[in-house]
């Protein structure tokens, strides 16, 4: 029997203890988690205004680059880690199931302040997870949560977060157990995270009214529709929810590959502040074209992406309905740029916004002109795309509807991101996500505390052992290499010895035949694990659980090879 299926037969819960257990303990701790990351929110969410106060003077090109460049002398000065950043960065520690230092909060707190309130296009979502879940951290160990459940407290923590930034304190419950997965929900803590994302959700509203009042106004709210959209209910309706969906999950598909391939050749290229500063130049190429796109359609200084739609939909700009979908690209390429490269910041407000274009452009190829019903398309379109784009179809209906306010519109946002979900494809831009049969493969072998302490330069098959095979030759040069090696997948080298990929066996026998000359480079997966000899064991098994291979390269800080390691080898091991 396989260690996998040995794992999957061990029993795990006891209800009625469980649930005790949250009587006295949990539910205190989502009270306390709620208030304290809901002033917190509150305070981030402030310093973001009045940063963009300050930039309102500037041009907003230079605002971005001074912004930019602030964060980037962070990184140098070493008060920022370009490998702490975005989601993933929480999805993974939520599944190796590790915790998130508290001093991440203030380093996050001010570089993401700055960032985003200088008006670089990323999204607030990412710092408000990792700054919830820090403080999530630290106040579970005060209430002497057990050390092998402190990794929930993220879970927590990331609701009590983004319920209290967005003002959406039920679809950030689901987000943040919905996040973590490719297919399910964490849902052993919902209950917990509802309670503390309610809490967080009113004590920052509470605060920031209160500010708004004895110091200076605050506008707290994302998304203000100038109209009530409607959408009448039929078949009809239905039938272009579903076709509009399809449309927004092939758009998200864009944005999803163009991101993980910016990611990856971004780290094989570059590295530390050179690899932010081409992330920027990039950025700023594509912003400074969205400028001239908008040039005749409405100033572009400091105006916000939503206000962007709304002046598109009411003032029934519709001649410019060709420019849409250069500044859908403008939208991606620029994003894609500030957080691929390593910036601190998310995907939410940006995926919204390529979805809100989407919609206007959806709506004018069916001749709609009706503000109220083009603001319906422009609603079920955000969703869409964000389903598409986190693989959060339940969260993403729940969290437009409460920054909405559009209830209404609950039949045609279920079925246009079910639609969106299932054409967009098994990836997301949130990388980290892992299907649940391998989320309990890994709380399972967690158990096993010797996966902790193995080193992976202790149990991987070394440098002098591994079969490589050159990207620059072809198949039938390889061919007898390969088939009497007696291994599967190789790693890919260059001629200067970098890991370039890795070629699978099965992959290369399939053309032996029928193009022999195809060269190694042409067949090698460059999307793999990058696993340094410094990983423990459950790190090395999340990766590529991660990325569902069996094998991987173990890499230098230069990306050269040092060995290979395999799950086999590890499980074996612990």
């Amino acid at each position: 029997m396989s260690i996998f299926k040995k794992l999957s037969q061990r029993v795990i819960l006891n209800d009625h203890e469980d649930f005790l257990h949250k009587a006295r303990i949990w539910f205190p701790f989502a009270l306390v988690t709620g208030i304290s990351v809901g002033l917190l929110m509150a305070l981030f969410f402030i310093f973001m205004t009045l940063i963009q106060r300050v930039a309102s003077y500037l041009h907003p090109l230079l605002a971005v680059t001074i912004g930019s460049l602030f964060v980037i002398l962070l990184f140098i000065i070493k008060f920022e880690d370009p490998t702490k950043n975005g989601i993933s960065y929480v999805i993974g520690k939520r599944h190796t199931e590790e915790t998130i230092p508290i001093n991440e909060a203030p380093k996050k707190f001010l570089s993401s302040g700055v960032l985003i309130g200088s008006g670089v296009p990323v999204g607030r979502e990412a710092p408000a997870l990792i700054i919830g879940s820090a403080i999530a951290i630290r106040i579970a160990r005060f209430f002497k949560i057990p050390s092998n459940r402190l990794y929930q407290a993220i879970t927590v923590g990331s609701a009590a977060s983004t319920g209290a930034l967005f003002q959406a304190p039920f679809g950030s419950a689901i987000f943040a157990a919905e996040v973590p997965y490719k297919e399910d929900a964490d849902e052993p803590i919902l209950m917990v995270a509802f309670l503390a994302s309610v809490v967080a959700a009113v004590t920052a509203f509470q605060f920031i009214s209160a500010f708004s009042k004895i110091v200076t106004p605050i506008d707290f709210h994302i998304f203000t529709l100038p109209i009530k959209p409607v959408l009448v209910v039929n078949f009809e309706t239905a039938t272009l929810s579903i076709l509009l969906g399809a449309i927004a999950g092939l758009v998200g598909r864009l944005f999803i590959i163009y991101y993980n391939w910016f990611d990856r050749e971004s780290r094989r290229r570059f590295s530390g502040s050179t690899r932010l500063l081409v992330g920027l130049l990039l950025a700023l190429l594509s912003l400074a074209t969205g400028i001239l796109i908008l040039q005749d359609i409405t100033p572009f200084y400091h105006i916000s992406i939503f206000d962007l739609i709304n002046k598109l939909v009411i003032g029934r700009q519709y001649h410019v309905v060709y420019l849409l979908i250069p500044l859908i690209l403008v939208q991606i390429i620029s994003t894609s740029s500030f957080v691929g490269s390593g910036f601190p910041g998310g995907v939410f407000a940006p995926s919204l916004a390529v979805g809100g274009y989407t919609g206007i452009l959806f709506s004018t190829f069916l001749g709609v002109h009706d503000p109220t019903t083009v603001f319906a398309w422009v609603i079920i379109s955000m969703s869409a795309t964000h389903a598409a784009t986190t693989k959060t179809p339940i969260a993403s209906v729940l969290l437009i509807l409460e920054i909405s306010g559009l209830p209404a519109l609950i039949i045609f946002m279920v079925l246009g991101n079910i639609s969106s979900y299932l054409i967009s494809g098994s990836n997301s831009l949130y990388k980290g996500q892992i299907r649940s049969r391998d989320a309990k493969i890994l709380k399972q072998l967690h158990e096993y505390d010797r996966h902790e302490n193995l080193l992976v330069k202790e149990i991987m098959t070394p440098r002098n052992m591994t079969v490589t095979v050159s990207s620059t030759v072809t198949l039938s040069q390889a061919k007898e290499k390969l088939e009497s090696s007696g291994k599967r997948e190789f790693p890919v080298l260059s001629e200067s010895g970098k890991v370039l990929g890795m070629l699978d066996l099965d992959t290369a026998q399939k053309h032996f035949t029928d193009r022999p000359q195809l060269r190694i480079s042409e067949l090698m997966n460059k999307d793999f694990p990058q696993i340094n000899e410094a990983m423990n064991g459950k790190e090395a098994l999340y990766s590529m659980l991660e990325f569902d291979v069996e094998r991987a390269p173990v890499l230098s800080e230069e990306n050269e090879l040092l060995g290979i390691i395999s799950i086999k080898d590890i499980v074996h091991r612990g």
